[in-house]
């Protein structure tokens, strides 16, 4: 009898395992397939993983609150829910950094694969961008009490865990690296009200205030839009 017992448990899990890993599969004939409808793509540096904000429901009405953020391995199929919609950065290879939305003490996550490898706590934070030059996460950590904006940054080595905070001239909601020199440029309203920049070094040392609102730049540095592109509506 206890054989007996012993074996239907072992089934029951085996069984419940077989479920559980055919439930992470959409469609086993097509890794890539989604069934819901796709607003956001990210794609890791490898190809292999994609970070997905969906909507799971056919209703008209969506919001915020009905966005939901998968990653995708479209070699195989596995899938994984991270939460609500939220900041997800590919930065290396199969490596993300996952965040919540808004200003959160929750440690962010460094994911590989499907899989979270470790957290980092750097108290408050909100917002996060890839230096590619330095390898190195950027985090709005601070701001002031009387003004819209950052006044902090965190320079976060994902490799290690060090975190560095720095002070920025001005209080800004926007950020731009260039990938080719890892100089971090944030905004700075010139006197006549003109949008200018501050340029800082990869390690948060000012430079100079620019006559111009151009920072945000492409892979190589070639081309430049300005701070106000990131804010515009997207068509589709």
């Amino acid at each position: 009898m206890k054989f007996r017992t012993i074996a239907l448990l072992t089934v029951a899990l085996l069984t419940s395992a077989c479920q559980k890993k055919q439930g992470d599969v959409w469609r086993e004939s097509d890794p890539s397939y989604v069934p819901f409808a796709v607003r956001e793509i990210v794609v890791s540096g490898n190809n292999r993983y994609i970070g997905l904000t969906v909507v799971e429901h056919g209703n008209e009405a969506i919001t915020a609150a009905d966005l939901r953020l998968y990653l995708l391995d479209v070699k195989t199929g596995q899938h994984r829910l991270l939460g609500p919609d939220a900041p997800l950065l590919p930065i290396m290879d199969e490596q993300f950094i996952y965040s919540e939305s808004g200003r959160s003490s929750k440690p962010p996550e460094l994911i590989r694969g499907l899989d979270t490898i470790r957290t980092f706590d750097i108290g408050e934070h909100n917002g996060v961008w890839w230096n590619s030059k330095t390898r190195m996460a950027i985090f709005a950590t601070g701001w002031p009490a009387d003004r819209e904006g950052f006044n902090t940054l965190t320079r976060l080595d994902p490799a290690t865990g060090d975190a560095v905070k720095f002070q920025v001239r001005e209080p800004s909601e926007l950020l731009g690296v260039c990938p080719a020199t890892g100089h971090i440029y944030t905004q700075h309203p010139l006197p006549n009200d003109d949008a200018g920049a501050d340029e800082y070094d990869s390690e948060g040392n000012f430079i100079r205030t620019l006559q111009s609102p151009l920072a945000v730049f492409s892979q190589e540095c070639r081309h430049v839009l300005p701070f106000d592109a990131l804010g515009r509506p997207r068509s589709g």
